[in-house]
């Protein structure tokens, strides 16, 4: 089975060029490895190498096919495709770097963030709505109403934490977000609340109280399960 790793190392490096290669000598990827190196080193291995990558049945291809856009010039418009139809791995991340660094469009992101199946998708809501209200360079336009109907209906990765950092970092909308995480079905919500206590600036008396009702409604569906 082809793999892909979340990170492109020298080791994977080695790998893949022998994979597409059996004659070539890898000993001239050194430790300096990078997606640069591949570029100008082995770019007749192109199409081979999009081959192997839409073949990939495990890991993080989407993050590669990222790197090869942004470093080794391969055409976007087959990134983005890639990256739409990507059903393993994190493609909501790898979309939100082609917006940031390969003028992808913001429409194209928020589709893929709609309609991910894998990967931290509510994550990736934090990160535009971060670079959105402290690095306008990147353009990338938040849309509050979506992100609260999208992480409504996240059932997947840690929306919890997404929020938190949002009210932290990013000045959300705190009502919101506490009426949001108290209600969350996935990740720790009492565990966020209680560092919403100690770094949002929040009533102290209400998070304490909000706590106590989610730990007795815990216990209670523990004692059910038993």
């Amino acid at each position: 089975m082809l793999k892909c790793p979340d990170e492109f190392t020298v080791k994977f490096g080695k790998r893949l060029v022998k994979y597409l290669d059996p004659m070539i000598d890898i000993s001239i990827i050194n430790r300096y490895w990078c997606w640069k190196d591949f570029e100008s080193k082995f770019g007749y291995l192109k199409p081979k190498v999009i081959k192997y990558f839409e073949q990939v049945k495990e890991g993080n291809p989407s993050l590669a096919i990222y790197n090869l856009t942004h470093h080794c010039n391969f055409d976007k418009k087959w990134a983005e495709d890639f990256i739409s139809n990507c059903k393993i791995g994190d493609p909501s991340y790898a979309a939100y770097l082609m917006v940031r660094d390969c003028n992808s469009d913001y429409k194209w992101i928020k589709n893929i963030i709609s309609n991910c199946k894998v990967g931290d998708p509510s994550y990736i809501i934090y990160l535009m709505t971060f670079y959105y209200e402290n690095f306008y360079r990147f353009y990338i336009q938040t849309d509050i109403n979506w992100i609260k109907k999208f992480l409504n209906n996240c059932k997947i990765g840690d929306p919890c934490s997404a929020v938190y950092n949002m009210v932290r970092y990013c000045n959300f909308d705190k009502i919101w977000a506490i009426e949001f995480i108290s209600n969350c079905k996935i990740g720790d919500p009492i565990r966020i609340l209680n560092l919403m206590k100690q770094h949002c600036n929040l009533d102290q008396k209400m998070l304490n109280d909000i706590i106590f009702k989610l730990k007795k409604k815990e216990k209670k569906y523990v004692k059910m399960s038993e």
